[in-house]
């Protein structure tokens, strides 16, 4: 493929979500999104060599309950869907007798040892030849995400010894999701909120006197995306979060973390948008998971579902911008994943 090609690409993906004012910050080095890490090289060979296991990054909100129904439908497996394949303590118990006391998402995890994993009787029918992580859970909230050592050493045996997954969605209908899902807001707010731009302004809210102040809610809207990606981001967001009075002195999104974010991203062998990308992502899907595209169709007139890609109200205009630019890491983390995917796509087709 023409390399200007990739260009085009990314430059279409960051028009997809944003305008270039957004995006520029005075002082950076990433002064547009088409400034970002090289993706020619991983998107054009899609990384994705034969692995034993495969291996999620479910960022919640993205479509991980459809992929993990879609994983299950297909292998049989007595996988728990209502907790999105997660790897419980019981599991994770059998795993690490397989490993030697590495954990399944060590970086010192190795090809070897998910092929034992994958090859367990008592486990096959468990996980499905894959494993989810979901340190986002709000079901289960805590203040950091693990030690997350993977994603310190992106050359580490881990990414030899899976086929690893990230899932990634537009960063805000991704909050709004989120805040249904935890009852900060229902249904009819939703409804009324499309016909007022200021109502939807209040979700904003970062006093802590507000239920959208609060540190688990105020975490949602906070590069969540790159929580998951850049280790320690977490942990230093809540813990600022802690020791502040609002949700605004909480860190930014600095250049740093910005690139190591991007190349977490680029260490992956296939990107899934579900919501933004349905048909590119369920392409991928097929091509590189072997997820029939029949095995979503159950999914996709679902009510609710990312499937359908439904369209969420907005704040006003300034409380967007401020929300975007709050937000720079994660926004550029889905553009430039959704580069990839069109790469990816695109290689399919040819």
């Amino acid at each position: 493929m023409n390399p200007l090609s990739f260009l085009q690409l990314g430059i279409l993906a960051s028009h997809f979500y944003s305008s270039e004012a957004t995006w520029k910050n005075p002082g950076s080095k990433y002064e547009t999104p088409t400034q970002f890490v090289d993706i020619g090289s991983a998107a054009e060979t899609g990384k994705t060599p034969k692995k034993a296991m495969v291996y999620v990054e479910h960022v919640m909100k993205c479509g991980g309950t459809d992929l993990c129904s879609a994983f299950a439908r297909k292998g049989g497996c007595s996988v728990d869907i209502m907790r999105n394949c997660k790897v419980n303590d019981f599991t994770a118990e059998r795993i690490e007798s397989i490993t030697g006391g590495i954990q399944y998402n060590s970086a010192d995890i190795t090809p070897k040892m998910t092929a034992k994993i994958a090859k367990h009787k008592n486990l096959q029918k468990l996980i499905c030849g894959d494993v989810f992580s979901e340190p986002g859970c709000t079901r289960q909230f805590d203040q950091d995400f693990g030690a997350m050592t993977q994603y310190q050493n992106l050359s580490s045996s881990f990414w030899d010894a899976y086929k690893t997954v990230l899932l990634v969605r537009d960063p805000w209908p991704r909050y709004v999701s989120h805040l249904y899902q935890e009852n900060v807001i229902q249904g009819e707010m939703i409804s009324m909120a499309a016909k007022v731009p200021k109502a939807v302004d209040f979700w904003l809210n970062d006093s802590n006197a507000s239920p959208f102040g609060q540190e688990r809610v105020a975490l949602l809207r906070n590069n969540f995306i790159t929580q998951h990606i850049v280790s320690d981001f977490r942990k230093k967001a809540a813990v600022s979060l802690v020791s502040s009075a609002s949700f605004s002195s909480s860190p930014v999104c600095t250049d740093e973390v910005l690139e190591q974010a991007l190349r977490a991203v680029d260490n992956f062998d296939v990107i899934l948008n579900m919501s933004d990308l349905k048909e590119e992502s369920l392409q991928i899907a097929e091509k590189y998971l072997g997820l029939s595209r029949s095995l979503f169709e159950h999914l996709e007139n679902s009510k609710g579902s990312r499937v359908t890609g439904i369209a969420y109200p907005t704040p006003s205009k300034q409380k967007f911008e401020e929300f975007k630019l709050r937000n720079r890491c994660d926004y550029a983390v889905v553009a430039h994943a959704n580069a990839r995917i069109k790469a990816m796509a695109l290689e399919i087709k040819d």
